[in-house]
């Protein structure tokens, strides 16, 4: 099971603990892409090259704010091993370039995999975590990531996956003081929906097609905003 880690979600937004071979910082959190197959780790020596109107520097500065942490000296274990190199990759809207390896990846959980990683050393693009926050890295978990093997229940050969979204506002609306991020949180539980986020709730099931993909092409979340505990309006943004 793959639970959020409350101690590091950015307003809204959930992060994940995992210890990869070659990381070395215990606090380590990463960010999750559902369109990325493999994850992607930010190398001590990591450059961007000039993303926006800032100069090329050091991954760990502004505009990219990454947590450069990833070193392949860090193979005490001796599951590291260098698979080859990668250009313009592009995860969770970062656009990197750097070097494959196999690694050794373990959720807090204490499920453990053997998995390609990807080193990122220059990154070329930022369009996601513009000035923000980068993590240590970012898990891939699209339909084609490995990963999925180790949430598979092998008497039914699927994965169950469950999603809460949730965003901090910076005020409360009545007596105008800053909301914690724990006070609202986001949730993804990969491999179970059985917990207390999810009981008594709507439910959608999703089968794969063959290929991979889904039959559904559209889906929609949103608030539903209130006054005196009546609901007024709402807005629904598009997943296609």
């Amino acid at each position: 099971m793959l639970n959020t880690d409350e101690n590091s979600e950015q307003n809204g937004l959930p992060t994940f603990k995992a210890t990869i071979t070659g990381v070395t910082d215990v606090n380590a959190y990463y960010l999750l892409d559902f369109t990325a197959s493999h994850t992607i780790v930010w190398n001590v020596d990591c450059m961007q090259t000039g993303v926006g109107n800032y100069l090329p520097g050091s991954c760990e500065l502004n505009p990219t704010l990454l947590s450069t942490n990833f070193n392949s000296a860090n193979n005490s274990t001796g599951l590291l091993h260098e698979s080859g190199t990668f250009t313009d990759a592009k995860f969770g809207g970062y656009v990197v370039s750097g070097t494959k390896y196999t690694s050794k990846m373990c959720f807090a959980s204490g499920s453990c995999k053997l998995v390609q990683i990807y080193s990122g050393e220059t990154v070329s693009q930022d369009n996601w975590r513009f000035n923000k926050d980068g993590a240590y890295g970012i898990i891939g978990m699209s339909p084609t990531s490995n990963l999925w093997n180790g949430f598979v229940d092998s008497t039914t050969n699927q994965a169950v996956y469950s999603i809460a979204l949730a965003r901090v506002s910076f005020f409360n609306s009545v007596h105008a003081t800053p909301i914690q991020a724990s006070a609202v949180a986001s949730n993804i539980t990969l491999g179970s929906a059985n917990d207390a986020w999810y009981q008594g709730k709507d439910s959608l099931r999703l089968p794969a097609l063959a290929n991979l993909s889904y039959a559904l092409t559209n889906l929609s979340f949103g608030i539903v905003y209130q006054e005196n505990g009546v609901d007024s309006s709402e807005f629904f943004l598009n997943v296609e």
